[in-house]
């Protein structure tokens, strides 16, 4: 496990979150209930086997559309992402999470779902090595590291998020043995001066400007390759999705405006660039 998450214990007393532990501004880090579930499912395993179920959790990592995405990978994902279906339901042993029965699939939640559906994407996508590397900004509980891990296997992945949270991840990706996984300090530089790819799920546009800036300039810049689902439902100051492709073009990266391969609210969309293909 990396230190983040001993650090992060002493940060936390009587049950009560310090004001030290909001290190960034975002979405999910002003509530307090979930960082509070995801520090407690990652010391208490009775937590653990409910956390995904708790409504504060749910609400801010959960999602809906289940059949949605079930149908999108049937129609679109490889056939190598097709057999391993099976795996990646392991994922949705731990947490509790609501789950339904699904036509083709059996009983999943919507979430390892989506997941499948990114890590398929990404697979068809961009031509990755096979020992790539791999950074994401907001991970909830590990889910897209584990379900990558499965589908399209990197050789090291380093995860951005609340030190809460990454205790939680370093539980779950421990459970699952997954490793190569490490999380790192809100503001800790990436070990690596380039990475091969750069993910985030909506947690990147769901952060103040100055966070935005900060991810940007430090890890995404970084990167080869990037994907990026974009919301705009952010409450904070923030970048919009002509602030995200202006400040790529600065930094002469070329980026691709995607519908989403699910609809889910509007004015959702998916940037993506490849700096390996010309």
């Amino acid at each position: 496990m990396r230190h983040i998450a001993l650090t992060s214990l002493f940060l936390i007393t009587a049950g009560v979150l310090q004001a030290e532990a909001a290190i960034q501004k975002s979405t999910t880090g002003n509530s307090i209930s979930y960082r509070e579930i995801c520090r407690d499912a990652a010391l208490n395993d009775t937590v653990f086997q409910n956390f995904r179920s708790i409504k504060a959790y749910f609400d801010a990592v959960e999602c809906g559309q289940g059949g949605e995405f079930a149908h999108y990978i049937i129609t679109h994902a490889t056939p190598k992402t097709l057999s391993l279906i099976p795996e990646c339901r392991t994922l949705d042993l731990y947490g509790n999470p609501i789950r339904n029965d699904i036509p083709g699939f059996g009983l999943f939640s919507s979430t390892t779902l989506r997941y499948v559906l990114v890590a398929d994407h990404i697979s068809r996508l961009f031509d990755l090595p096979k020992d790539y590397t791999a950074v994401e900004i907001g991970a909830g509980f590990g889910g897209q590291a584990c379900i990558l891990s499965q589908i399209l296997p990197f050789s090291q992945y380093y995860i951005y998020d609340l030190p809460e949270v990454e205790m939680l991840i370093d539980k779950m990706t421990s459970t699952l043995s997954i490793h190569n996984v490490t999380c790192l300090d809100a503001h800790e530089e990436l070990p690596v001066d380039s990475i091969d790819l750069f993910i985030s799920n909506y947690a990147l546009t769901e952060c103040d400007r100055q966070t935005q800036l900060d991810y940007f300039n430090r890890v995404a810049i970084k990167a080869k390759r990037g994907y990026i689902l974009y919301n705009d439902t952010n409450l904070f100051d923030h970048l919009t999705l002509t602030d995200f492709i202006e400040l790529f073009q600065k930094h002469e990266i070329m980026p691709i405006i995607h519908p989403e391969p699910v609809f889910s609210y509007t004015g959702n969309v998916l940037i993506t660039w490849d700096r390996t293909n010309p």
